[in-house]
């Protein structure tokens, strides 16, 4: 119980969920659109940082888009087997 509280709480902070009295807690739309523009955020940092590890190592630019293409068609193919 007091894991799943805090989880509402957290989530509630965040602008994801609304509670109403009564009724119970509910997801609200900008909260949607909130969290997906914090993954956004989350995912656009790791990509810069993976980028200029890759170019600390010398990769050329070609060849960080072909690993992130082929990354990224694997990731894919396993998300439609999942479906």
């Amino acid at each position: 119980p007091n894991t799943i509280q805090r989880a509402y709480e957290e989530l509630e902070r965040q602008g994801v969920v609304a509670p109403r009295r009564g009724l119970g807690v509910f997801v609200i739309d900008r909260g949607r659109l909130s969290a997906r523009g914090s993954a956004e955020k989350r995912t656009g940092a790791a990509l810069k940082s993976t980028i200029r590890t890759a170019l600390a190592n010398e990769l050329t630019p070609e060849r960080i888009r072909e690993l992130f293409e082929t990354s990224l068609a694997s990731s894919l193919q396993k998300v439609r087997k999942r479906n």
